[in-house]
């Protein structure tokens, strides 16, 4: 600031923003002390104003960011098409799932069973199930997804890192568990524990589990231990709504 004899001083100056010339008072004589402070605004009134509030437009940040968030969580090949461009055609799988409607209607029950999406492979298990997992994202119900491969990776991790107890619990406790294509692998001895008392104490607790499988009763069987895989079944029969998916 430039100290000067006391008088109101205006100029024209040029707006650093939009480029338009716009007259402002530059010098401010301040009283009693025979002075005044000289200060040139960068800013003409036009631009320093704040924008009036646009709903629509703060509504589509929100939108933007959100879908943003999704693209983090979801795989692109299950996005719908106006989902950070996803490769999912929503009323193609309609066409193609008559289970569809029967799927997203758990998201408004009491979510105390589980759903098993049993079928041949291209049947769209999967795409459906995000479909489901983004009405429960939209609600804030946090859900977590793993597949056998990731248990059994998670597992040992766990185990080698000494936070095995830890890791049992958090599946435990998570609001919705998705695990993907159940028994596309044979769990080691260690990992089929874990993941047996992961499931026992989610459905005791009544936390749903969504799963997909290729799997029936006798082929999942075939997979677990002997000791495992009657208890194990009986508890996925007893928890979970079973929804059959086939081709055409």
């Amino acid at each position: 600031m430039e100290m000067i004899e006391p008088e109101e001083i205006f100029e024209t100056l040029g707006c650093g923003r939009c480029g338009q010339p716009f007259r402002a008072q530059v010098g401010f004589p301040i009283a009693g002390l025979n002075l005044t402070v000289r200060y040139r605004p960068r800013i003409c009134p036009a631009c320093w104003a704040p924008a009036p509030y646009d709903e629509a437009k703060a509504e589509a940040q929100r939108q933007r960011k959100r879908e943003a968030e999704w693209a983090e969580i979801c795989p692109v090949e299950f996005r719908l098409h106006s989902e950070s461009d996803g490769e999912t055609d929503l009323a193609r799988l309609r066409a193609e799932v008559p289970l569809l409607d029967n799927l997203l209607a758990w998201a408004d029950s009491d979510r105390k069973r589980g759903l098993l999406l049993r079928g041949p492979t291209g049947t769209s298990k999967t795409r459906s199930t995000w479909r489901l997992l983004r009405i429960l994202w939209e609600r804030r119900v946090y859900f977590r997804v793993v597949t056998s491969t990731s248990l059994e990776a998670e597992c040992q991790t766990a185990r080698d890192e000494g936070s095995l107890e830890s890791w049992i619990r958090g599946l435990k406790h998570v609001p919705v568990l998705f695990w993907d294509d159940l028994g596309k692998m044979r769990f080691l001895p260690s990992t089929e524990a874990a993941v047996f008392d992961v499931m026992d104490g989610r459905m005791n607790a009544h936390r749903p589990v969504l799963i997909t499988t290729e799997d029936t009763g006798e082929t999942l069987a075939a997979r677990l231990s002997g000791h495992v895989a009657a208890a194990f079944i009986r508890r996925l029969r007893d928890y979970c709504t079973c929804l059959e998916f086939s081709r055409g």
